[in-house]
């Protein structure tokens, strides 16, 4: 709970602060790809790789070091899963593609800017302690962010991305929620 919680803390001053200068700065949210955009191909592709996630997510957490994971012990984490989830996608999600990709994208175009802001992305994950092979991780890790930006630029939408990250994030709530009971 305590995990999820402090994830939910943080990412309410990150996403507070980003909407509110954004509003400050007369930008509207869609320059954050916080629109509609093609809800169809964004909702498709979010509850797809959401879904396909979640089947593989405690093979997943298994491969990147989780303990004793059963489903007498994921049931009661449940709400935190989902919090922890939705937190932490939408914060990625918002400050990685939301606020940057639209912004580089008219001077790198599609692809380059996709690529430039991945690697960022996955340079914040280097730190991590949710596995036994931080490598393997950032490696999983960097077509994630690439098929999460690419998502964003098609559907004009964070909401596929979105989703889509969630989902991949059930494996690392799993691993740290097994080790701490």
């Amino acid at each position: 709970m305590g995990i999820a919680l402090d994830k939910f803390d943080s990412i309410m001053i990150i996403i507070v602060t980003i909407l509110l200068l954004t509003r400050l700065s007369c930008g509207n949210f869609a320059s954050l790809y916080l629109k509609k955009g093609d809800l169809r191909q964004g909702l498709t592709i979010g509850l797809i790789a959401f879904l396909i996630s979640i089947l593989g997510s405690v093979y997943v957490a298994n491969l990147f070091g989780a303990q004793n994971l059963t489903l007498e012990r994921i049931y009661p984490w449940l709400p935190w899963i989902l919090l922890f989830i939705c937190a932490n996608s939408l914060n990625e999600e918002l400050l990685f593609r939301g606020l940057l990709l639209g912004k580089v994208q008219p001077i790198l175009g599609r692809f380059c800017s996709n690529l430039v802001l991945s690697i960022p992305f996955v340079l914040h994950h280097t730190g991590v302690t949710y596995t036994n092979d931080a490598l393997l991780f950032l490696a999983y890790l960097l077509p994630l962010s690439l098929a999460w930006g690419y998502i964003t630029q098609k559907a004009h939408s964070l909401l596929g991305a979105f989703l889509f990250h969630a989902g991949t994030d059930i494996p690392v709530i799993l691993v740290l929620f097994s080790r701490l009971t």
